[in-house]
């Protein structure tokens, strides 16, 4: 049977952190662990977390979320990570159905979900919502949905802080280089909050992160690396 970290990245998110943090914590497959490690906050984010029965937090002066992701997989000891971000909920069965079905099918390394948007009264619609998105559930590859076997990390490496706020799908990118599968399953497990200090919104992807996230796509394929 297999032993799932959830870990979780939080800067400045009191004002949601404690319904995120009761979501996980009311898993009808009960987590093995829970990891916070608390960026820098300056409001009570960290407070919330040492309050919560079961959860493990660490504070750590303020770097990003690519270096506190990074932390936060030194403390994991599952063989399966979940990511957890401060602002949104899970379903109570999302670690049951996405665990279940990576135990049956050892081949894939990492699982993602269907999402469904809600929005925080007065928040007006951001430019990275799209029309499919919106009143419906859509699929989402990305760390808030994902849960991946932690050995990958070793090969793969951690997330890199010079691709922020793409850091996520950088990975995800040098992954699936890598010939790593994975699956997005039919299930919405995942309610993402949509409010005006998303980290999609105050830092939104340009360009140059998209070129060069294709352009590093590129140079692996040639070189053969990761």
């Amino acid at each position: 049977m297999s032993t799932v970290s959830v870990l979780c990245a939080v800067y400045d998110s009191a004002r949601y952190f404690r319904a995120a943090l009761a979501s996980a914590l009311a898993q009808t497959r009960p987590a093995d662990e829970i990891i916070v490690i608390d960026d820098g906050s300056n409001d009570d984010s960290a407070a919330i977390a040492e309050a919560m029965p079961g959860v493990r937090t660490i504070r750590e002066p303020h770097r990003g979320v690519a270096p506190t992701r990074n932390t936060a997989l030194t403390h994991a000891r599952g063989d399966l990570v979940a990511w957890l971000d401060a602002d949104d909920l899970w379903t109570p069965d999302k670690l049951a159905v996405q665990v279940a079905y990576m135990e049956a099918h050892p081949e894939i390394g990492m699982t993602f979900t269907h999402q469904r948007l809600f929005f925080e009264p007065g928040t007006p619609r951001p430019y990275w919502v799209r029309d499919e998105m919106v009143d419906r559930d859509s699929p989402i590859v990305g760390t808030c949905a994902m849960i991946v076997r932690r050995h990958l990390f070793e090969s793969i490496g951690g997330f890199d802080p010079a691709k922020t706020p793409t850091d996520d799908t950088d990975w995800i990118f040098r992954a699936r280089h890598a010939g790593i599968g994975l699956v997005t399953l039919p299930e919405t497990l995942l309610f993402r909050r949509v409010h005006q200090t998303n980290i999609s919104t105050t830092m939104p992807v340009g360009k140059s992160h998209v070129i060069g996230m294709l352009r590093d796509s590129v140079r692996r394929k040639r070189e053969g690396t990761s």
